[in-house]
């Protein structure tokens, strides 16, 4: 396992652009583009086939499918930020296994489902999901969630907002009869600057108007996942870098929400999403298949 240091973001042609970096390389970028471009006239791109980047999706894709993704994948970042790229893909790899080995040690193996809140941890708990079950793994679309800090700050809540936060939960298999009779854990998970929002998602989840304050409920903080060692070569300072910086939310799963009322429509799917997320997406669940079939 390798991790890099000192890069900068440049994984996109208007950034790419705005350091006046694009004279070869660009041009390759645009053959890649061209090349594919032209291929989507003749038949449907093999990533047009991922729905929801699951397991099941990926099985449905042919040997050529996946070759023509791994080289669009490597004509969109090879000449950019390789580094951060590839330290995206360690970061995937390697932290979803601490977090799983520590969920399984604390809470038992197959006896939790895990929920990321917002967006920084999106991505990196879906590709948990490849490892726990994807149906243990439930994104909740939910920003700015220190604004539930005071206790009597959910009863404030107007009856639209809440119903429309109780009709996603409820989409997705949340509900409070289910979560109190599954015999499972239910982790709210977030990366923590000063622990203030995971606190408030706990308020709100533990309320009256939702689960209660007896529900089988916890809460993570993925900083206390990952274990401080010489070992895994600095993973550790690099992934809170990553999180400070925010460079984990382009490839989240669900998009910004401060509005409960709509929920429900804030979860990204291929369509709103920009071409080099999808790819990444395609990266990661391919590389979690590989190393599956490896095993």
């Amino acid at each position: 396992m390798q991790i890099y240091f000192g890069m900068k973001n440049f994984h996109n042609m208007s950034s790419l652009k705005k350091t006046g970096l694009n004279s070869s390389i660009a041009k390759s970028e645009f053959f890649c583009g061209k090349h594919f471009n032209n291929l989507s006239k003749t038949f449907t791109l093999p990533n047009n086939k991922l729905k929801s980047y699951s397991i099941a999706d990926y099985k449905k894709l042919n040997s050529f499918d996946k070759k023509l993704l791994r080289f669009e994948y490597k004509c969109s970042t090879m000449f950019f930020n390789k580094k951060f790229y590839k330290n995206m893909e360690t970061i995937h790899d390697v932290v979803t296994d601490f977090m799983k080995a520590s969920f399984d040690k604390k809470y038992g193996e197959g006896k939790y489902v895990v929920l990321p809140i917002g967006r920084s941890l999106s991505s990196l708990c879906k590709v948990l999901g490849y490892k726990i079950g994807e149906e243990n793994v439930i994104n909740i679309p939910l920003s700015n969630a220190s604004r539930f800090s005071a206790k009597n700050s959910v009863d404030k809540l107007i009856d639209k907002d809440l119903d429309g936060f109780k009709h996603y939960l409820e989409s997705v298999g949340l509900t409070k009869e289910k979560i109190n009779k599954s015999g499972k854990r239910y982790i709210l998970m977030d990366f923590c600057f000063s622990g203030q929002s995971l606190k408030s998602a706990n308020n709100l989840f533990k309320s009256d108007k939702l689960f209660g304050e007896n529900s089988n409920i916890s809460t993570e903080d993925i900083y206390n996942l990952i274990p401080d060692s010489n070992n895994v070569y600095n993973l550790k300072k690099i992934t809170m870098q990553y999180l400070y910086e925010s460079k984990f939310k382009p490839y989240s799963f669900v998009k910004k929400n401060i509005d409960l009322a709509k929920t429900k429509e804030a979860i990204n799917t291929p369509k709103t999403v920009s071409k080099t997320t999808r790819l990444m997406w395609f990266r990661l669940l391919d590389n979690f298949m590989q190393g599956k079939n490896k095993a």
